[in-house]
């Protein structure tokens, strides 16, 4: 995915007037969280980060809803002029929009991170390997493939939600049999593809074989500053699915599902 740094001075400033503030909110496919040194937006539509740094992002929470909170440590940091060029950055990309009635378009919980990750302990299951789950997953993997080559974040991200709705059941997040499925998945995984720098891929296919045997579980994109790194993860309840909660804790959740 792209990734790009806005900085206000190097940009011309067209715009006469500023909105008022609190009269613009980030677009629906639009996702943002507050890093240590800056707010990383994740646009959907795009696939496409955008970092603004600590300065501007100081400045904007006053003018954006919903922007995420940042706390100045140092009365530079925080600027009493407006921000003019910055938000008209942010517009001219489609990343802000007039404020409105709050969009009910995507699943409430995505941008919700459940309160810890644990460790899944695999070692206690055997993993049972059939026909069927060896179908499962090449579909699944094929599916993921195709879903990243043809499809935005955004897409990716409402037909998962959609499927949940359809799939939410009584017994979809029982954890014994989330914990079979996985030692399976893993099992097989070896096999076909690698995770090392395939992260994306390996949620969207663990989460698409869950779904074929009727299980569901959270797509989690997070993101971390100084250097800047983004990562993905499956996780249900406080249990991480094909990561260690050690490495994910180092990210910032800005994309739940």
């Amino acid at each position: 995915m792209d990734f790009e740094t806005a900085n206000a001075s190097d940009r011309e400033n067209t715009m006469q007037d500023a909105p008022s503030k609190q009269r613009l909110e980030l677009a629906s496919h639009v996702r943002a969280c507050a890093c240590e040194s800056c707010v990383v937006l994740l646009d959907l539509r795009r696939s496409r980060y955008l970092a603004i740094s600590k300065p501007e992002a100081l400045q904007l929470c006053s003018w954006i809803k919903g922007w995420p909170a940042l706390e100045a440590q140092h009365d530079h940091e925080v600027s009493p002029s407006i921000p003019h060029a910055t938000l008209q950055h942010l517009i001219a990309l489609e990343l802000l929009t007039r404020a409105g009635p709050a969009s009910a378009a995507m699943d409430a919980h995505e941008q919700k991170l459940p309160a810890a990750s644990a460790d899944l302990d695999q070692a206690t299951t055997a993993p049972r390997i059939s026909a069927r789950r060896v179908l499962r997953f090449l579909s699944s993997s094929a599916h993921a493939s195709w879903c990243l080559r043809h499809q935005s974040l955004w897409a990716i991200a409402h037909a998962s939600t959609s499927r949940r709705h359809k799939l939410l059941g009584p017994n979809t997040e029982s954890m014994r049999a989330i914990q079979s499925a996985c030692a399976a998945y893993a099992a097989l995984r070896p096999f076909f593809f690698s995770t090392q720098k395939q992260c994306l891929h390996d949620s969207l296919a663990l989460l698409s074989f869950l779904a074929t045997e009727g299980l569901l579980a959270r797509w989690v994109i997070g993101v971390k500053s100084g250097p800047f790194a983004a990562h993905s993860w499956l996780q249900s309840g406080e249990t991480v699915l094909n990561d260690q909660h050690e490495r994910v804790r180092q990210f910032r959740p800005i994309l739940v599902v």
